[in-house]
């Protein structure tokens, strides 16, 4: 049977296993980074955080290589044992500290951990981040907001009887979902919002209960081991967008190499080609605004095709330079010819 009323009290008051405090090291971000603090936080258990280790980003390359993934989030055991991907940490604090619950409440934590997932996997797909201003097309970004995440809201509403998942209502579960769903708030905070002159829903009251927690308020302060952990995912620019016409916007810009190659001595010049795109595609990476080069090869019409997607803002019709010499390159290769160039926008859709 589900939750019929949320008990924090036992939660904040049973007793927690005497342990050494754990390492907990992520960038100063809230991505992946903002669940495992709050559960870490919630737990009761003695931690570390990036803060107060001394963790900074310009330790990153030396750490990477010792981890198991190469990748952050990174609990480190008092023993030197260290435990890699998001949920096996939030996971192994939940049993370490006792709060994962147990029967009902075990697994739906277990399934809002996974949906927390899936969600954040969603925004990856959609939101622009600090570090990637967009992705895909308006229509994209706005059908994320308009049809995909709410169907997954509307499944949790559902699940949020009295408020709350759980008897406690701060299963590591809870929190994770709780982290994914801040993020989006913070990008668009009517998210949750009830209709006017309407009480909010049972997953709106969950939600700002958690975030009124002042061990909640502790981590998103910057006040908790830690540290600040700034906003990931960030609102569309639809200001840096082009339009070619109504409707049709853009913000990549890419530039396409193309040649016609021949299959004379077993397609030596394809083969040719190649090579030189090979010499060539370590700086095409390289450069500033490059989101992707793709190669197009058509066995029947025997095109080759080279094409550097930029952000519109970072679009460099000689390619850092590199175009001239690639040409001249392709241009000394026995069987190629047609050597042209062409630019477009460049979207999903």
């Amino acid at each position: 049977m589900p939750p019929s009323k949320r008990s924090k009290t036992a939660s904040k008051t049973a007793s927690k296993p005497k342990t050494d405090p754990f390492t907990l090291r992520y960038f100063p971000l809230m991505a992946k980074g903002l669940g495992p603090a709050l559960v870490a936080e919630f737990s009761g258990l003695p931690w570390i955080g990036s803060k107060d280790a001394g963790y900074k980003r310009d330790d990153w390359e030396a750490l990477k290589p010792t981890t198991p993934f190469g990748q952050l989030p990174l609990l480190t055991t008092a023993e030197g044992v260290y435990i890699a991907q998001t949920t096996a940490i939030i996971n192994f604090i939940g049993k370490t500290a006792h709060t994962e619950g147990e029967g009902h409440d075990f697994a739906v934590s277990q399934m809002l951990l996974a949906e927390a997932e899936d969600i954040y996997a969603l925004m990856q797909k959609f939101v622009p981040t600090t570090f990637v201003k967009s992705k895909g097309s308006v229509a994209d970004y706005d059908a994320f907001w308009s049809t995909k995440l709410p169907m997954h809201l509307e499944k949790l509403e559902k699940l949020c009887q009295s408020n709350a998942f759980t008897t406690t209502g701060e299963t590591p579960g809870e929190l994770y979902l709780f982290s994914a769903l801040h993020q989006a708030l913070l990008v668009r905070p009517e998210l949750l919002a009830a209709p006017k002159g309407k009480q909010p829903a049972g997953l709106a009251a969950w939600y700002a209960v958690l975030k009124a927690d002042e061990r909640t308020q502790k981590v998103l302060s910057g006040a908790s081991s830690m540290g600040d952990l700034a906003q990931y995912f960030q609102p569309l620019d639809t200001s840096a967008m082009g339009e070619v016409a109504a409707g049709v916007s853009f913000d990549i810009i890419a530039r396409e190499w193309r040649c016609k190659w021949s299959e004379d001595s077993a397609k030596a010049s394809l083969a040719q080609a190649q090579v030189a795109l090979d010499e060539t595609v370590g700086a095409l990476k390289a450069l500033r605004g490059v989101r992707e080069v793709k190669r197009v090869v058509c066995g029947g019409c025997h095109d080759l095709k080279v094409v550097i997607a930029f952000d519109k803002a970072a679009f460099d019709e000689t390619v850092g330079g590199l175009e001239a010499k690639f040409l001249a390159d392709l241009g000394k290769i026995e069987g190629i010819a047609s050597i042209e160039t062409q630019t477009y926008t460049f979207m999903s859709v």
